[in-house]
């Protein structure tokens, strides 16, 4: 058996799970008046997300910590989780000689995954109609403040410099960095972009997507959508033959939850009965999409379209499993990864 101590570090603990750790230890929780202080002091926020993520179990062997913890309500019993890159197996046995427990896995001993979540813009939706008219509605609101915009070169520099530096929303920042930083000129332009948005329209289906969401589906893989959308865009999955292949429909319009909350995740991951670490997520930006989902323990396929391809990973936690940029490449991913 084997152990791993990860000195109140959860980034250790997600290492030390995806290497085949039994058990892992954080440290002290709480002061001890015999031994000293420790250089980095755990805090129970670790426990909440581990608990959150990960099967593999936390040590528990000192009394004072399960004491404590008992009276935190957390400890006592066996913590859920799943490793980064998947469920990882819980290989301890524990005090009272609890089973082995493994998930699903294929013959070569890969991890299979049950879920698979989408991004709509990108992976789905090309959105090659509704970037077009955001930039057009933003040159010409922002022609009507009196700020001209007759190099095209300008603006792709503001587009570049939004995606670059991972802003939220990447059209109020090429607004802002186009008014020159004017707080009024740029809500102002801001307001009018939003107000023509608001009466957009688009939907343009990737070519090819749709049969392999068929065969996802047809397969029993349970799908579900994460994504900023409106709500409409379940009518335009249902025009497109798609809607009822998504057991989980609910995108930002309609429960409110916007990427890169986490929540987005987990309650997509909840409503298709699975853990997140049993997830796959494809998306197209790395702080939307990536990131937010593998800090979850989803894999992570990325999808590179549109504004947002530019974008590089901030660091090594950001690196999806896979990186594609067709729906060819999006196949051979997943299957990669359903073992």
């Amino acid at each position: 058996m084997v152990g791993v101590t990860c000195h109140a570090s959860i980034d250790l603990g997600y290492e030390a799970a995806e290497a085949g750790a039994d058990y892992v230890a954080f440290g002290a929780f709480f002061p001890s008046a015999t031994k000293e202080k420790p250089a980095g002091q755990a805090d129970l926020g670790i426990l909440r997300q581990w608990s959150g993520t990960i099967t593999v179990p936390l040590r528990r062997d000192r009394r004072h910590h399960a004491r404590e913890l008992r009276r935190a309500g957390r400890g006592g019993r066996r913590l859920p989780r799943r490793g980064r890159r998947g469920v990882v197996a819980s290989r301890g046995a524990g005090r009272r000689g609890q089973g082995v427990q493994r998930r699903d896995r294929g013959a070569r001993g890969a991890l299979m995954a049950r879920a698979v979540l989408f991004d709509v813009g990108g992976p789905i939706d090309t959105e090659l109609r509704y970037e077009a008219a955001i930039d057009g509605d933003i040159r010409a609101a922002l022609a009507a403040h009196g700020v001209a915009v007759d190099d095209d070169a300008a603006y792709r520099a503001a587009e570049r410099q939004a995606v670059e530096c991972f802003a939220p929303n990447a059209y109020q920042a090429i607004i802002w960095t186009l008014t020159g930083g004017d707080i009024a000129t740029a809500a102002s332009v801001g307001d009018a972009v939003g107000e023509r948005v608001r009466r957009y329209d688009f939907f343009d289906l990737r070519p090819d997507i749709a049969p392999l969401i068929r065969d996802l589906h047809a397969r029993g893989i349970k799908l579900g959508l994460a994504a900023n959308q409106p709500a409409r865009i379940e009518q335009r999955l249902a025009a497109a033959g798609l809607a009822d292949c998504f057991a989980h429909r609910e995108v930002s319009g309609t429960n409110g939850l916007r990427k890169p909350d986490p929540r987005v995740f987990q309650v997509a991951a909840a409503a298709l009965g699975t853990a997140p670490g049993d997830c796959i997520m494809v998306g197209d930006r790395i702080d939307n999409d990536i990131a937010p989902a593998r800090a979850l323990g989803m894999r992570t396929i990325r999808f590179v379209a549109g504004r947002h391809a530019q974008q590089r990973p901030r660091s090594w936690l950001e690196v999806p499993e896979a990186t594609i940029d067709d729906v060819a490449g999006l196949a051979r991913a997943l299957a990669a990864m359903q073992g």
